[in-house]
Parts: C-alpha cells; structure tokens; sequence
C-alpha cells in the first residue's frame, strides 16, 4: 500500500516536472518573439539593426557581449542583453577581483532556515539567506569608454526579473537608468522610450 502511494507521488513529480518545463520553455519563447517584434516595428521609422548572435546564443552562451546595435539618426546603441528563465527571482550582477558576474537567485521552497534577527544585519542579508543560486555566469563587459559621444552602452534586462541588484562592497538595487561598469542599465519599455 505505501510502495503504491509512494509510487503515485514520484509519478506525478515527475509528470509535473516535465509540464513546468514544457510550459516555461514556451513561455520562455514566446517572450523572445515579443521581443524581436517590438524591436522590428522600431524599423518602421528608419532605425537599423544589426544582429550579433542569434537569440540561442545570448541565452545559453557568455553573457555581456554585445548582442545588437540599434542606429538610429541621433544616437548608436551597442546592447548586451541581461536574460534568465527565471524570472520569480532577483537577478544579481557582481563585481568580483578581475570581472563580473551575472547571478540568478531564487527564493528557498523546499528547505526553510529560521534565521536569528540581530540588529547588526540589513534586511538585504536576511533576504541573500532565503535564496539559493540558481545560476553563476561570467559577464564579458567592455570597460572602456564608447569611441564617440553619440554611442551608448546599454544592458537590456529582458523578461524584467522580480528584483535586480548590483554587489560591489554592498548591495544596490539597480533600475532602468542606473550605470554599470559604463553601461546603462534598461528594460525593454524604458529603451524603446529612449530610441523613440
């Protein structure tokens, strides 16, 4: 009777599994076609842009390296472009010794630690503790400055997560407008405000 249950149950995990990856996997996809057509209706109004990688590589490949450059008449655009398919999760991008890092983490569901308040902590820090990673990447950011005034780099942060944050000596929250490392950090709706 219990080795029947106990069966049922791993049975449906794993059925469950399966549909929540096929579904995000959709999902997931469906988003980069959101995102292709918003950035081909801006051609409409004589803007040009230049594909680096196909949308396969700027999700499974190095993170930071220029995806695309949007030019248009008063300004040139070079964008990396920030992804995860997990997006109920706070993104974190990190400087380290000698680069960046591009962190993905996400809430504890299985296992909950109590965790002893003191008044010394920020809230942050009793946040970073509930988390678990989900992903490590290294970010392949150019420090150097555009070549010319009208040239702007941009990190695209796209599907916009719940949180994202930047760790140097502490932890910032980062929005459309921040800097980074000499890139403008945007989201999809604020940049296309920007070409616009």
């Amino acid at each position: 009777m219990i080795i029947t249950i106990l069966f049922y149950l791993l049975t449906f995990a794993i059925l469950f599994a399966i549909v929540y990856t096929l579904y995000k996997s959709i999902w997931y996809a469906v988003k980069w076609i959101v995102f292709r057509t918003n950035l081909s209706a801006l051609t409409k109004d004589g803007v040009k842009i230049t594909w680096h990688r196909k949308p396969i590589q700027m999700v499974f490949r190095q993170k930071g390296q220029f995806d695309l450059t949007i030019d248009t008449r008063r300004n040139t655009y070079h964008i990396a472009i920030l992804t995860s398919i997990s997006t109920h999760s706070r993104w974190n991008v990190m400087k380290g010794k000698t680069h960046y890092y591009f962190e993905v983490r996400r809430p504890k569901k299985i296992f909950y630690n109590v965790n002893v308040h003191s008044g010394n902590n920020s809230e942050m820090s009793y946040d970073y503790l509930k988390e678990e990673r989900f992903s490590l990447s290294q970010l392949a950011l150019e420090e150097n400055k555009p070549s010319r005034e009208n040239e702007k780099k941009i990190l695209l942060v796209y599907p916009p997560p719940k949180n994202l944050t930047y760790t140097d000596h502490q932890v910032n929250y980062l929005k459309s407008g921040s800097a980074v490392c000499g890139y403008e950090v945007f989201y999809l709706k604020a940049l296309l405000n920007e070409i616009c």
